[in-house]
């Protein structure tokens, strides 16, 4: 009996391993997720553990524009040179390398560079997988408006908080030992609250209730739904 217990360790182990999840070798250690505005109560960051968020709480939304400080931030965001589902990649410099948005029924791997014919995927084995430095520089006067400007550029600086408060400077955060990063820029309302099924379908009283609780889960799920897209297709959770 004893002689047999080394051998179920072993494969007990081996099965552990094999459906524990395999990082895409492309994927960046970490995924920053910028989420314009302050975090939403409910929303729950364990659910996307490969992700660190960070927030900007002095800006709100009003009719689909956002207000606040930091005033550059805003502006930028205002000309649509920064816009949510925004995927951004810096080099191990921090020099911005791709940029790009996700789109629904979109593989998030074959999302393309808005400034060179090429998908995120070959960005990021570039600059992840093979470790090369940014091929691209750019040393033009900036144009806030053009969303591509960033590329070949460090990503400009902001202060933001995560969700104990502790303040960070973002381009601090992105040139952290020296790695290159990814970025998505997200938005969740601060006042739609986030239920588990259960909680949806006990408040529902009827079958137009249902209904509805129904479409408030899918709200609810395409708030969330690139986070999750980024999780799975580049961490394999």
């Amino acid at each position: 009996m004893k002689k047999t217990v080394p051998a179920v360790m072993l494969l007990l182990s081996l099965l552990l391993a094999l459906s524990a999840p395999a990082i895409m070798p492309f994927a960046p250690q970490r995924t920053i997720g910028f989420h314009i505005g302050a975090k939403n109560p409910t929303f729950d960051e364990s659910e996307f553990p490969d992700i660190d968020f960070y927030y900007t709480p002095q800006i709100k939304w009003r009719e689909l524009k956002p207000t606040g400080t930091p005033e550059a931030l805003v502006s930028w965001l205002n000309k649509r040179g920064l816009m949510t589902n925004q995927l951004v990649v810096t080099d191990k410099n921090g020099l911005v390398d791709f940029t790009g948005f996700l789109a629904p029924g979109k593989k998030v791997v074959e999302v393309h560079d808005l400034g060179f014919l090429r998908t995120l995927e070959e960005s990021l084995k570039r600059v992840v997988e093979e470790g090369q430095e940014s091929f691209k520089t750019n040393t033009k006067p900036r144009r806030w408006d053009w969303v591509s400007d960033i590329e070949g550029r460090p990503f400009p600086n902001f202060k933001v908080s995560n969700a104990s408060g502790e303040v960070f400077n973002l381009t601090e955060l992105i040139t952290r030992e020296g790695k290159p990063k990814m970025m998505i820029v997200f938005y969740v309302p601060y006042n739609y609250k986030f239920k588990s099924v259960e909680e949806h379908m006990e408040e529902a009283a009827d079958p137009m209730a249902v209904l509805g609780a129904i479409t408030q889960m899918e709200s609810g799920e395409h708030h969330t739904a690139y986070l999750k897209a980024i999780e799975e297709e580049l961490y394999n959770r």
